[in-house]
């Protein structure tokens, strides 16, 4: 596990985000750079903590679709990320 995200990432595991800490975007700060690194080219998936655990378990794949959902609310070694 690492302290921040950063191009070796592969996924960002987006946990509960307490909005007084992080503010109006419910983005922490793990998360907005996943985001930049994304929009850079890098293949960060952001995932939930359930689909963490399907990956554990090996129901989900690194060649799995991105699941990222459209609205973009979540995006693409493994960075926990509870507000911080």
């Amino acid at each position: 596990m690492m302290t921040g995200a950063n191009s070796r990432t592969d996924y960002l595991v987006a946990g509960t985000i307490d909005l007084r800490r992080v503010g109006e975007t419910g983005l922490s700060s793990k998360h907005r750079k996943a985001l930049d690194l994304v929009t850079g080219g890098s293949q960060i998936q952001i995932i939930d903590e359930d689909q963490f655990v399907c990956l554990l378990a090996g129901t989900i794949t690194h060649d799995s679709p991105d699941p990222t959902p459209e609205d973009g609310n979540r995006r693409p070694t493994t960075t926990r990320d509870q507000a911080g």
